[in-house]
């Protein structure tokens, strides 16, 4: 979605868009190796993507720092601590959902200005849905009761598929545009919605296109590194109406937990079935990332979910994923061995020693998007 709306909306546009301060970033010299942001150059374009070219792995102490600042915004809402964490965070690794969750935090401390830059970078970096980006700088110039620009960046958010009507109709930020020039407002909504007959299937369309498309066979390990991670690229909190877990008021609220795209594991023209990973903080660097398979029909409509753990109803199970062909996965089950007992020491600093096949399921999704998982046969899998 965002490649086709590059067409609508030329770089030059969004440069020029978004105020002076992102024109004061720009530079045409030759780039130059940047060995770690200061932290009055996050907001450097041009310093930010040397830096990321020089970059060669993922810092754990930023993702911390970002938690801690997801805690600070969502759940106690201070704006101060939430900033002083975003941009350390930023120093060390600059992550399109860390600039993003930055923009807003400037926004509440309305500073329009490097909010507007934020988003930028969180656009330059592939921010998922990029409509809301579009949506945030609608009103930003909102704020700055700067009419055109604030219509302007709201029709194109709709163009982009941003769907929240609620929100928009709710959000104090947009009061100006929605009730002072209330032409303009109903104007831009009015052509932006132009010839779009559901727009939830446009944020469905977003959301599925972030999923890797396997070349098979593939195999996937539930220990997956924190780079490997980061590769597969966070889901945004902004397409929970896809993922269960992340509607759930507890997980909405809990920093210490993230989704992480995975593979389409099989599509045709009435079901899509995808598989992504569920990595919680809390047990430790050593627990294995948990798997949910889960199918949509063609609107994007929960069919039905499979979540991989517990399989054998233990509590340190490590599943391994291999896509073997569409709408076909195997499960392999292995219970892990610590270091240190778990009743006495827990899964903190408690590394894991061993690994010991239990099972093994052979998971197919039916041509109607129902899920069926049966276990293997020891004498199949000698005989594989």
């Amino acid at each position: 979605m965002k490649k086709a709306l590059l067409l609508i909306i030329p770089v030059s546009i969004m440069l020029s868009s978004c105020g002076d301060p992102a024109k004061k970033e720009i530079s045409k010299s030759e780039p130059v190796v940047v060995a770690q942001l200061e932290l009055d150059e996050i907001l450097d374009v041009t310093k930010v993507s040397n830096y990321l070219k020089a970059k060669t792995e993922v810092s754990k102490e930023a993702n911390e720092l970002f938690l801690k600042g997801m805690d600070a915004s969502i759940n106690k809402n201070l704006p101060d601590s939430a900033k002083f964490y975003f941009e350390h965070a930023i120093q060390l690794n600059p992550s399109p959902n860390t600039y993003y969750e930055l923009g807003n935090v400037y926004k509440a401390l309305n500073d329009f200005d490097k909010s507007l830059v934020a988003y930028q970078l969180a656009e330059r970096l592939d921010y998922s849905p990029y409509s809301n980006i579009l949506y945030q700088t609608a009103s930003i110039y909102s704020l700055k009761k700067d009419e055109d620009n604030a219509a302007k960046y709201l029709e194109l958010a709709f163009q982009a598929g941003f769907v929240n009507l609620d929100k928009m109709n709710q959000d104090p930020s947009l009061k100006y545009l929605r009730e002072d020039v209330e032409y303009l407002f109903l104007e831009a909504v009015k052509r932006g919605t132009r010839g779009t007959s559901n727009l939830e299937t446009m944020m469905w369309m977003q959301f599925k296109r972030k999923f890797n498309i396997p070349a098979y066979p593939v195999k996937i390990n539930g220990e997956l590194t924190m780079d490997e991670l980061e590769t597969l690229g966070n889901i945004s909190f902004e397409f929970d109406q896809f993922i269960p877990e992340m509607r759930n008021s507890r997980f909405s609220r809990d920093v210490g937990q993230t989704m992480h795209y995975g593979y389409v594991v099989g599509e045709n023209s009435t079901v899509t079935a995808l598989l992504y990973l569920e990595h919680s903080y809390y047990n430790g660097d050593w627990f294995p990332n948990i798997f949910t398979l889960i199918t949509f029909n063609k609107d994007g409509k929960k069919i039905d979910k499979l979540r991989l753990e517990g399989v054998e109803l233990k509590a340190n199970e490590l599943v391994n994923i291999e896509l073997a062909k569409p709408f076909q996965l195997t499960a392999q089950i292995l219970e892990m061995g610590y270091e240190k007992p778990m009743e006495e020491d827990g899964l903190w600093d408690n590394r894991v020693v061993s690994r010991t096949p239990i099972s093994s399921y052979n998971i197919v999704v039916s041509e109607a998007g129902k899920i069926s998982k049966s276990r293997i046969a020891e004498k199949q899998l000698a005989k594989n």
